[in-house]
């Protein structure tokens, strides 16, 4: 981003140790990439487009640490006897999580789908609309690509094609699945249960999908909707460079530890090389 919107970002409080990578990943390497495509003139307006795409994965992630905290918090209160306390024949709760917890969680695929609509979005602002690659009707498929920047034998397109199939299979379909049944269903994570173990300590089951728990659901969708978005920006910002300049991918054991960019603008000539415009 430009000078004056990283101070911003800043000002707001972000923690870029607690997330460094991602800030890294997403204001510096994405931003650079953007200062080597977009002329000076065009990077304000190119800023208020990719922002909301930003934003939505931001407030993804607050959210995702906000429901794991609550569930590691009820946890270790449970645990020390401050709550769930059994008594009789019967365990109070005092302090449920139960509609926080579906708060949190509801609003993270909310989120998720908000930051596609904003990458959709943002690709238009681009001039290369993938809103198509989202659909299986055939009809909107075709019209889409009629109108895409690549042609569909353009071996750039296989590849996003390819990467994009992979993705909704792999897990976007089930995410969106998901955040569908969320907003037209009611649907809700099931309740907390309450047992003892075989000492009559209070025990908490929280709701698990057949092989995962609510953190680590929360933490791959997490994982794999930032990569995505920042693997389509960066196809796409590729397409804007000049036709001596490429994008080269930098291996994790070669990046630096202090500004760990995943990709990087090289003159053509020399690869690896990192330019800075």
């Amino acid at each position: 981003m430009n000078k004056r919107q990283e101070v911003g970002v800043l000002r707001k409080g972000y923690d870029l140790g607690k997330d460094h990578d991602f800030y890294t990943r997403f204001l510096f390497g994405l931003g650079n990439i953007r200062s080597c495509a977009y002329g000076r003139d065009k990077q304000l307006e190119y800023d208020k487009s990719f922002n909301p795409v930003f934003q939505n994965l931001l407030e993804m992630n607050i959210v995702k640490k906000k429901c794991v905290a609550l569930i590691s918090q009820h946890l270790e209160d449970v645990g020390a006897g401050k709550d769930g306390k059994y008594h009789g024949n019967q365990i109070d709760v005092n302090e449920p999580i139960d509609d926080e917890l579906n708060i949190f969680f509801k609003d993270f695929f909310i989120r998720g789908e908000m930051a596609i609509g904003s990458l959709i979005a943002h690709s238009r602002y681009m001039g290369s609309n993938i809103g198509f690659l989202f659909s299986n009707d055939e009809k909107k498929l075709r019209k889409g690509l009629k109108n895409f920047v690549l042609d569909e034998n353009d071996e750039r397109f296989k590849g996003l094609n390819a990467f994009m199939k992979h993705h909704r299979a792999s897990w976007y379909e089930s995410f969106n699945d998901l955040r569908n049944k969320i907003e037209h269903e009611g649907w809700h994570l099931p309740d907390l249960h309450y047992t003892l173990d075989a000492n009559h300590k209070v025990q908490v089951r929280l709701p698990v999908a057949p092989d995962q728990t609510i953190e680590e659901i929360l933490e791959s969708y997490w994982k794999s909707m930032s990569m995505f978005c920042e693997e389509v920006i960066v196809f796409l910002l590729s397409l804007k460079l000049g036709d001596d300049m490429i994008i080269v991918f930098i291996p994790e054991e070669k990046r630096d530890k202090n500004l760990p960019v995943r990709y990087i603008v090289s003159p053509k000539a020399f690869p690896g090389v990192s330019l800075q415009c």
